[in-house]
C-alpha cells in the first residue's frame, strides 16, 4: 500500500502484548463474616432488661452485601494470556451489621456497623477460547479494612440507672487483610468492551473497634471481618492497542 507522499505502509504481525483500562461496578451479595462478639455484649448489655421486662433482641445474621468498584489495567498477552492490576473499594451498607432490641418498660437498642475495605489486586486469567472472551483465573490482594458506626440506647428504669437515660457509642477501627478468588469473566462483544465479572473468595481480617463511649463502655473487641464471599458486576473496558502498520518514509522523487 502507498501513501499520497510516496511512503509505503506495509501490514506488521501483530504486537505481542496489548493493553486495556477498565472500570467496574458489582455487588456481593453474600458476605461471611463473624458477629459473635457483637452479638455477646448485645446479650449481656441488656441481660437486666430482658430478665424483668419482655421483649425482643435482634442480633446480626453474620452476613452481608457489599458494593464493589473497582479499576484497573490489564496487559493482554499471545495465548489469551492475561495480567491485571486493580485497584478496588467494597463497602457495606450503613447497617451491614445491625443489632437492635425494644421490651415492654420502654428499653430500646440500636447498633449498626459498615465495613470497607481498599484494595490492591493482583490478577491472572486465561482465555478459554480463541477469541478471549471467556476468561477464567485467579486473584490475590492486600486489603486495607475500616469499620464505622453508632450505637443508641435507651435505658427504663432499671438496674444500671435510677432513671430513664440514653446512651450513644461511635465506632472506628481499621486493619490490614487480604483475600484470594477465583475469577470468571465473559464479554459480550467481540471488541471485548463490555463484560461480566464473577469472582468467589475468601477474606481474611480483623479489626479492633474503638469506641467513643457516652454512658456505658461500649462494644470494645475484635471483630472477625473474614470469610467466604461472591460477587459479581460489570466491566467496561477501554482497549489500548498499538497501530498495526509499520511506516517506510520515501524521498518521492526520480
Amino acid at each position: 500500500m502507498a501513501s499520497p507522499a510516496g511512503n509505503t505502509i506495509a501490514p506488521v504481525a501483530p504486537p505481542l502484548v496489548t493493553s486495556a483500562l477498565y472500570f467496574g461496578v458489582g455487588m456481593t451479595p453474600y458476605d461471611r463474616y463473624d458477629g459473635s462478639s457483637v452479638n455477646n455484649y448485645w446479650h449481656n448489655l441488656f441481660q437486666a432488661e430482658a430478665a424483668k421486662s419482655p421483649g425482643t433482641e435482634k442480633l446480626n445474621s453474620g452476613h452481608t452485601n457489599m458494593y464493589d468498584f473497582v479499576m484497573g489495567m490489564t496487559v493482554i498477552g499471545r495465548k489469551q494470556n492475561n495480567w491485571t492490576y486493580e485497584m478496588g473499594l467494597d463497602m457495606s451498607p450503613a447497617d451491614g451489621v445491625s443489632n437492635s432490641a425494644s421490651f415492654a418498660d420502654g428499653s430500646t437498642g440500636n447498633l449498626n456497623l459498615r465495613f470497607g475495605t481498599f484494595n490492591t489486586t493482583f490478577q491472572y486469567t486465561r482465555g478459554l477460547d480463541t477469541s478471549n472472551r471467556v476468561q477464567l483465573g485467579l486473584e490475590t490482594s492486600l486489603d486495607l479494612g475500616f469499620m464505622s458506626g453508632q450505637e443508641t440506647d435507651l435505658f427504663a428504669n432499671s438496674n444500671y440507672y435510677n432513671e430513664a437515660q440514653s446512651t450513644t457509642n461511635k465506632y472506628s477501627g481499621v486493619g490490614v487483610g487480604a483475600h484470594m478468588a477465583l475469577v470468571g469473566k465473559y464479554y459480550f462483544d467481540k471488541a471485548k468492551r463490555f463484560g461480566l465479572e464473577v469472582k468467589a473468595g475468601y477474606r481474611k481480617m480483623q479489626l479492633s473497634s474503638e469506641s467513643y463511649a457516652f454512658g456505658n463502655s461500649g462494644l470494645n473487641t475484635t471483630i472477625n471481618w473474614g470469610g467466604a464471599y461472591v460477587s459479581a458486576g460489570l466491566i467496561l473496558q477501554l482497549n489500548i492497542k498499538p497501530s498495526p502498520y509499520s511506516y517506510s518514509y520515501g524521498c518521492g522523487c526520480s
